[in-house]
């Protein structure tokens, strides 16, 4: 089998984890003994890509063919995943520091907080247009958190923060 690594993200015991975009897996390696596992997605061809690891060891991915976020136990094994509101297609996914999952992409101009708890999603229309979003970042030093986005095709930063 072929495998396309897409994004690496390694948790408190040194396992490091990457999504699998050709096989919609998410990968394991033991980085002690070099055991590999792989983790099929339940949504087939979901390109899991744009990982990120919480502090918690659980990992975070957006499934972009999918239209998902994806949540992965590190410890259970067991996934979990969201459909994106409307046309977006999660591009990337931050967890901020209140443990809420933030999330934009394409085609629209949307970014999207969900509260993994309650599965409740709140999208944020960006003030610009045809933004084309591909990586995001949370920002824990406003309260509540914020998030930061690139607007990949403004050639601007743009800082998003809920007002609950």
């Amino acid at each position: 089998d072929t495998h396309f690594m897409y994004g690496v993200a390694i948790d408190s015991k040194g396992t490091c984890y990457w999504g699998d975009t050709a096989n919609r897996n998410i990968g394991a390696i033991d980085t002690r003994t070099g055991k590999t596992e792989l983790y099929p997605t339940p949504t087939p061809n979901s390109f899991p890509h744009r990982i990120e690891m919480a502090a918690d060891d659980q990992l975070w991915f957006a499934e972009i063919n999918a239209k998902k976020i994806g949540h992965f136990d590190t410890k259970t094994k067991k996934f979990q995943e969201w459909a994106a509101l409307g046309d977006d297609d999660p591009y990337g996914v931050a967890l901020d520091s209140a443990g809420f999952a933030w999330t934009g992409g394409t085609p629209t101009d949307y970014v999207t907080r969900l509260n993994p708890k309650t599965g409740q999603m709140i999208q944020y229309l960006l003030p610009n247009s045809n933004i084309n979003i591909r990586r995001v970042r949370t920002y824990d030093l406003t309260n509540p958190p914020s998030m930061l986005i690139g607007e990949n095709h403004q050639a601007k930063i743009a800082l998003i923060q809920s007002l609950n």
